[in-house]
């Protein structure tokens, strides 16, 4: 028997949700709603059909999914992460398009096709903004990460950037021109002018302020 068959709106719910689980959010209506950018009443419609579907369930107000649900939404989770990497390492589209353009293709990949990326790039463990990538053979670095917004001054590695801030066009362009990069070392610098700023970084362009709501969407590990 197959997997369930779902549609891009189901395929959005449920990478959402694998998304906020990802990030340490709890997987409530609301955080679904500011994700999704929609009202509360449409997410309340669309987790009923996720619900109908046996694809979610909800207890005490908390989401979880089936194992038809994780299944599917990892499936549409993968395809995202491997057109990234398609796209910047084949293609050589600039790192901060990658997420816009690959939201289109999650939805159209064929399996044939999804191999096919796996084959060329050899199972990348992470996409371009270093988030795992559901299903490689290759397992990511088991970093022990946090966000750049509760790291104490010294030197870091960056490992991942959130979805949430790869789908902010103020975000995503910001790190672009800052070449906060995962991979790249950092020295986080004391704070001088109020955590309520941002995050203050030396990098390879000089000193740089990370705004605080963009430094909470960027994951980094010890360097």
């Amino acid at each position: 028997m197959g997997a369930m068959r779902v549609n891009a709106t189901e395929e959005e719910y449920l990478q959402t949700f694998l998304e906020l689980q990802e990030d340490g959010v709890p997987p409530i209506r609301a955080r679904l709603a500011d994700r999704l950018r929609i009202s509360p009443a449409a997410v309340s419609e669309g987790i009923h059909r996720l619900i109908d579907r046996g694809l979610a369930v909800e207890e005490n107000r908390l989401l979880s999914l089936t194992p038809a649900g994780e299944e599917a939404g990892r499936a549409v989770v993968r395809r995202h992460r491997l057109a990234e990497c398609f796209l910047v390492d084949i293609l050589d589209l600039p790192w901060a398009h990658a997420h816009r353009e690959a939201s289109r293709w999650e939805h159209v990949l064929s399996n044939d096709v999804e191999r096919r990326i796996v084959e060329l790039l050899g199972d990348p463990p992470v996409c371009p903004h270093g988030n795992p990538i559901p299903g490689s053979k290759h397992k990511p670095p088991d970093d022990s990460a946090m966000t750049l917004a509760d790291v104490d001054p010294g030197s870091v590695r960056l490992v991942r950037i959130s979805e949430q801030a790869q789908a902010d066009d103020a975000a995503i362009d910001f790190l672009a021109e800052a070449q906060l990069l995962p991979g790249h070392v950092v020295e986080v610098l004391p704070d001088a002018a109020g955590a309520a700023a941002g995050t203050a970084v030396l990098s390879a362009r000089g000193q740089d302020v990370v705004p605080a709501w963009i430094s909470a969407l960027v994951w980094v590990a010890p360097a």
